[in-house]
């Protein structure tokens, strides 16, 4: 492709807001790309909406989607359009895979305490087609940005971030263990992926040493990616909020990624 300025979308998830990442992922993306902001607008889709913007690219299937048309359903997202050399393309390089273990090193879902497929941050348009039928579908659905409005949306926490699932696990562990735990110390400041996903799941598991019970055998099954035991977990502490219940449930797909990841590395040490 030759170098020529021109347009490239990004949308925010209601997650980046819940997180108060967005300042970071302009600057990310900024520095990265070198792009400029040319115009910004919030959307509020319904479920109806946020289907058929995603039947756009057959991204409507499989067990993740109710978990994407919930996230969105009345949730605000935020859409940039970014200016600059060959703008649509640089977005895709830095964007990371749909699984953040998976995404490769460097790029925005490899970091971020990003650890799920459901609540990854953002969307990038597949091609520049595609962008022009996404943004016919985005207009009329606009409201004015307000950053005051967005920066509303953040979820208050210490040291734990509200659109991680692994983050997520490990506060409901602490309050149902009434045990004092402050895992923001260990965590990497480049909000790597794979080194965040890690502590995580050692602390859950630290937590539930020598303990047998339910929610010991709940805390494995999800951390292994299975359902079972998932309502175990959700009653721990008492009833939880529908946004922490759609973030652990999104986990659970990818959680098997991670702790299959963890179990390499850690044969690796053994037999090094």
């Amino acid at each position: 492709m030759t170098n020529s300025t021109s347009i490239g979308l990004t949308i925010y998830g209601p997650e980046v807001a819940k997180a108060g990442l967005s300042r970071s992922l302009d600057s990310f993306i900024g520095n990265h790309t070198g792009l400029m902001i040319e115009e910004r607008f919030l959307v509020l889709h319904s479920a109806q909406s946020i289907f058929q913007f995603y039947s756009l690219t057959d991204s409507t299937s499989g067990a993740h989607w109710p978990l994407v048309e919930d996230l969105f359903d009345m949730r605000p997202a935020c859409v940039t359009l970014w200016r600059g050399e060959n703008a649509l393309n640089s977005l895709q390089k830095i964007k990371g895979a749909t699984q953040p273990a998976n995404a490769l090193s460097g790029t925005i879902r490899s970091l971020f305490w990003c650890d799920n497929a459901v609540t990854n941050l953002l969307h990038v348009s597949d091609a520049p087609e595609l962008m022009q039928a996404e943004l016919k579908m985005l207009r009329p659905l606009s409201l004015a940005f307000s950053q005051s409005a967005w920066d509303a949306q953040k979820i208050s926490t210490k040291n734990i971030w509200p659109h991680s699932s692994l983050a997520s696990l490990l506060s409901l562990l602490i309050t149902a263990r009434d045990e004092p735990y402050d895992i923001g110390p260990g965590l990497p400041i480049s909000g790597a992926a794979i080194e965040s996903a890690q502590i995580w799941i050692a602390a859950a598991r630290r937590l539930n040493a020598n303990k047998d019970d339910r929610l010991s055998e709940a805390t494995q099954n999800y951390l292994n990616g299975e359902l079972q035991g998932f309502e175990q977990l959700m009653q721990a502490t008492g009833p939880v909020s529908a946004w922490t219940r759609l973030v652990l449930k999104a986990g659970i797909s990818s959680n098997k990624i991670w702790s299959s990841m963890q179990m390499d590395m850690t044969k690796k040490k053994v037999n090094s």
